[in-house]
């Protein structure tokens, strides 16, 4: 736990932070329980006795593969939300935070978080962004790619998605940190990125593991459409109306600070707004992070499962990138072993 009178920053995460077995959690914290619990009421509203993909939600917590979670956005966007939802009720029991913060999909729960968001409202919502998302990806192949230790020159050659990019190519999707970085565009697009960075600079014989490890390489992500790029544009329309007919309140819980933007928002109308253009602009979580330590932000926590944000800033830190008294929590691993 933080000291009194910090300013922290409670950070949720979007795609990427699932795994199996996630109802471990709701065993552990009740209030994840509720939370999947009360997304599965919800879900038999929205889609009837199939539900989401023929099951609960908390089913899919019990039961869901890695791979079926990694290549089912209709199913792991929800099943993130709701987890993280549940966590940050827990959380909140014992911390104060400045401000609330999400990467991609993140953005619904910090606004939960925030007090912008209802319960139920952020639930439903995340089901439906699923939804959409998942009928994009279906009109035409996509896919995504993580690129690390990526030379500078060779970053400055792809366009940030959404901005530069042209339809049908391949753009910067995430910008995670200086090492890593994700691209999202057609599916044939993105393979042939990933075989030249790979053929250029994975070929060398003579190294070890670890001097390997820090060439500059591309994996192709387990993920099932090209997030947050033009090719979710087939989405917007409908995501749109369903934010248009939600119900937002200015965020009284804590700040809130758009990664569209890169500011703090509070406007309902320009929150939904944000929402709708994310869908297909880039996510600049390292450009993010250091404008709010910048604005006097010492305690980051991670409120999802596992630490895969916190992973990252924690490398960047031991490499001097981040000031070293800058704390780093992921909430499972530190702050739920301490009060449960």
């Amino acid at each position: 736990m933080s000291s009194y009178g910090e300013t922290k920053l409670l950070i949720s995460p979007g795609q990427g932070s699932q795994r199996e077995n996630l109802y471990e959690l709701a065993e552990k914290i009740p209030e994840v329980r509720e939370s999947y619990e009360h997304a599965d009421e919800i879900s038999l509203e929205l889609f009837g006795p199939t539900q989401i993909d023929g099951r609960s939600l908390s089913a899919h917590a019990k039961h869901a593969t890695q791979a079926e979670l990694a290549s089912n956005t209709i199913v792991t966007q929800p099943l993130i939300v709701a987890t993280t939802v549940g966590l940050i009720k827990f959380i909140k029991q014992h911390e104060h935070f400045t401000t609330s913060y999400g990467h991609s999909l993140g953005e619904l729960s910090a606004l939960f978080a925030a007090g912008s968001l209802s319960e139920t409202e952020v639930l439903r919502l995340a089901m439906l962004r699923g939804r959409f998302s998942g009928e994009a990806s279906l009109q035409r192949p996509g896919a995504m790619a993580a690129l690390m230790n990526i030379p500078h020159e060779v970053k400055e050659k792809l366009p940030f998605a959404g901005e530069n990019e042209a339809e049908g190519e391949v753009g910067i999707a995430t910008d995670n940190n200086p090492d890593q970085f994700t691209i999202s565009g057609p599916l044939e697009k993105v393979n042939a990125v990933v075989a030249n960075v790979r053929e250029q600079y994975q070929n060398v014989r003579g190294l070890s593991r670890e001097e390997k490890r820090k060439l500059p390489n591309a994996v192709k992500m387990k993920i099932d459409g090209a997030f947050h790029s033009w090719m979710m544009r087939p989405a917007q329309l409908d995501w749109k109306t369903e934010l248009e007919a939600a119900t937002f309140s200015v965020p009284k819980e804590m700040n809130y600070y758009s990664n569209h933007s890169h500011t703090y928002e509070a406007s309902p109308d320009i929150i939904r707004n944000h929402l709708v253009e994310q869908l297909v602009h880039p996510v600049k979580f390292w450009y993010d992070i250091g404008r709010l330590i910048a604005d006097g932000h010492i305690v980051l926590v991670e409120a999802g499962a596992g630490s895969v944000l916190t992973d990252g800033l924690k490398e960047q830190q031991a490499k001097g990138r981040l000031a070293s008294h800058i704390k780093l929590i992921a909430a499972e691993e530190s702050m739920l072993k301490n009060a449960v």
